[in-house]
């Protein structure tokens, strides 16, 4: 028997040997293969595109001539910027410094210790020292009842256990000097930009600092487009022209921004001197006339104190909308303030909410005494957050509320009435330069900023609306190829015209009042004249471009069946009238023009890569043309290899010929055109650049700006 076993143990032992073996064969196996696996994967290419900052607000959104400022810029991926570029001449960068966020593990030390600085720069009460959190204990669970095994097994691990804690607390013992410096290294406050020479810092670094440690961090309520934030340090020249200007962020490894609006004035500039904890109902102090600068956040309600005399005509332009025009994440998709007067008692003297068309409020209060008075400032629905920016100017200073004709003829002069607030002047000879087109700014009234007057130019034959002409007996007589400056002058009033024509013959007719900031929301109706209707326009629906989200105009093109006397007859939809409702109607034979939008303010391109950027082409009367996008700088820098367009919307393709050496250098403006035959003649017309944004999460809009940018990254 013992031979037996002897033999079998053996043979055994050979087996589980070689089983063994062959699993360490097969391991080494799979081991090589994973190794060649990794090795044949390729990596993915880095989306470069992806990486570019992105900027949503600035905070204040304007200076004055003449001073050094700093504002605050919110975004994300800012953390490595250190370039910014605004258009026009007169501002210069002083310095750019990214501001990091508050951690939470340091928040209630950093909140404590702040707040003392501030108790005593502002000689208010102290804080109290926060307390060391203790440490929560956890319930041991009830052990099972031990068996003769299990018993042997603690026993073995309790002696292993006290082993390796003699031997821990034998290398971790401590002299008495070594804990006092671990007491004070924990003691001390964390390293953080917002603490440091917190007696030489500025009223921006406060505020930033005031808002970051007096309300904890709630990353499920803060925007991820808001999250981060720079301090943009300017200084803007005294001879910088006022009016809008475009920021935009560039970095050599990240690309360039879309821009945002800042705008330079001549006025005194007043910021809010609010700061979050023991100064939060701080009032801010105001000698008028000036610019007001604010910010409202989440519940919180702007108030400014200034002083009055009797009889004084103040008015209040507020800005809001024109700087941020849409807000992807909100309802409306807009900041909507409103803005309200309380005299020293507290009673409330007069409250706007919007002015026309426009969500920004503009009041007039005449002074009923001498003495202090308070504005207040605040979102209609007690929202808030980093991009609810405005300016106000206010002070006794002429305002412009309607012009009336709205436009006229290039190359004549074109008598124009004035309405408005503390305006020395009723009326205004305009003289359009010959050539003008679109639009013609008057520089001589107005604000470039808050007040912009301007005019629509064409080369049709001006003519006037003459009252009484409300009824088809009283219809006015009307030439073909003419516009007509009219009013709805009442409640109720109603315009027609007479027009004849020929069987067959396409007319246009094009009702320009929403647009050009008349509240009139025209209805426009053709009838023969045996009295049967022919059309009834409402609204047209166009291409979201522009700040207009209520596309009231009329439009249409319209063949006439027979030959006769026709009778359009113009009024406002809800039957409102006033002196305001002014209108442009032009009739006329189709001119078929075009223009051209780009969906991007500008270009991100590195060497050697092409890029594909969207494009919009607005047809007018009938165009059905091709149009080619070429470059129209002196310097060939980019060029376009699409080629020609024939689709309404698409992409074209910027393909860079620069072949320059060196660094990325500063964002550059390029400047496109559209070109293409109508009626033999070659058309240009400049391609405008625009930024897609979006309004309360499902409406696209794309915003005009006056440069279009080319970044090369040459990296």
């Amino acid at each position: 028997m013992n031979r037996f076993l002897i033999i079998f143990l053996i043979l055994f032992s050979l087996s589980f040997g070689d089983v063994i073996a062959a699993d360490k064969a097969k391991n080494t196996n799979k081991k090589t293969v994973t190794v060649k696996k990794k090795k044949n994967k390729k990596k993915k290419v880095w989306n470069w595109r992806t990486s570019l900052p992105q900027i949503a607000c600035v905070y204040p959104a304007g200076g004055q001539q003449g001073t050094t400022i700093e504002i605050i810029v919110a975004g994300q991926k800012l953390r490595k910027i250190k370039d910014v570029s605004i258009s026009g001449k007169g501002i210069e960068i002083v310095s750019v410094s990214y501001i990091k966020n508050v951690s939470r593990r340091y928040y209630r030390r950093l909140k404590y210790d702040f707040a003392l600085m501030l108790s005593k720069k502002y000689n208010l009460k102290a804080p109290r020292k926060p307390r060391a959190r203790k440490k929560a204990k956890v319930k041991a669970k009830a052990a099972p009842e031990p068996t003769p095994k299990t018993e042997m097994m603690m026993e073995s691990k309790m002696e292993m256990t006290m082993e390796s804690k003699m031997q821990s607390e034998a290398k971790k013992k401590l002299t008495k000097k070594e804990e006092k410096k671990k007491a004070e290294e924990e003691d001390k406050t964390p390293d953080h930009i917002l603490l440091k020479n917190f007696d030489k810092m500025t009223h921006r670094y406060l505020e930033i600092a005031a808002r970051n440690f007096f309300t904890y961090p709630n990353r499920l309520q803060s925007a991820p487009a808001l999250r981060e934030e720079v301090i943009v340090k300017l200084k803007i020249a005294k001879d910088a022209a006022p009016g809008m200007r475009e920021l935009r962020f560039w970095s050599d490894r990240q690309g360039m921004s879309s821009p945002l609006r800042f705008y330079v004035s001549k006025l005194p500039e007043v910021t809010e001197e609010r700061l979050f904890g023991p100064t939060k109902n701080k009032k801010t102090k105001v000698e008028l006339p000036a610019i007001i600068n604010g910010q409202v956040m989440p519940g919180e309600i702007d108030s400014f104190v200034f002083n009055a005399k009797k009889g004084q005509n103040l008015v209040f332009s507020m800005m809001a909308r024109r700087i941020i025009p849409y807000l992807g994440d909100a309802v409306p998709g807009w900041f909507q303030p409103v803005i309200s007067i309380y005299d020293k008692k507290g009673r409330e003297l007069k409250f706007e909410d919007d002015f026309n068309c426009s969500p920004d409020p503009l009041m007039l209060f005449k002074v009923p005494a001498d003495g202090e008075y308070e504005l207040q400032i605040r979102d209609s629905i007690y929202r808030g957050r980093k991009d609810f920016v405005y300016r106000i100017k206010a002070g006794e200073f002429p305002f412009i509320t309607n012009v009336f004709p709205l436009g006229g003829k290039a190359g004549r002069t074109t008598k124009i009435e004035l309405s408005g607030y503390n305006l020395k002047k009723k009326e205004l000879n305009v003289t359009i330069p010959d050539g003008q087109r679109d639009f013609y700014e008057i520089k001589t009234v107005g604000d470039p900023s808050f007040n912009p007057v301007s005019l629509v130019v064409d080369s049709l034959t001006e003519i006037f609306d003459k009252e009484d002409n409300n009824t088809k007996d009283k219809a006015q007589s009307i030439k073909l190829d003419s516009i007509i400056n009219g009013r709805i002058n009442k409640p109720g009033d109603v315009d027609v015209f007479k027009i004849s024509g020929k069987a067959g013959d396409k007319m246009v007719f094009e009702v320009k009042a929403r647009s050009l900031g008349s509240p009139l929301d025209a209805l426009i109706s053709l009838h023969n004249s045996k009295g049967k209707q022919m059309f009834a326009q409402d609204d047209m629906k166009r291409v979201n471009i522009g700040f207009n989200t209520h596309q009231a105009d009329p439009y249409r093109i319209f063949k006439l069946p027979e030959d006769g006397n026709y009778y359009l007859t113009l009024r406002d939809v809800q039957g409102h009238g006033g002196k305001d409702f002014s209108y442009r109607l032009r009739i006329s034979r189709p001119r078929p023009d075009f223009k051209v939008y780009a969906g991007v303010p500008g270009i991100n391109i590195r060497r050697w890569q092409t890029v594909t950027e969207p494009f919009r082409i607005v047809r007018i009367d009938g165009f059905d043309g091709k149009v080619v996008i070429k470059e129209n700088n002196k310097k060939w820098i980019f060029g376009v290899s699409t080629g020609k367009i024939v689709k309404d919307q698409g992409s074209f393709t910027f393909k860079l010929v620069d072949r320059r050496k060196g660094k990325s250098k500063a964002p550059a403006p390029v400047q496109f055109i559209g070109r293409s035959k109508i009626n033999g003649k070659t058309v240009t017309r400049e391609l405008v650049p625009c930024q897609n944004m979006m309004q309360a999460f499902i409406y696209h809009h794309w915003v005009p700006y006056t440069n279009f940018m080319a970044f090369m990254n040459r990296r």
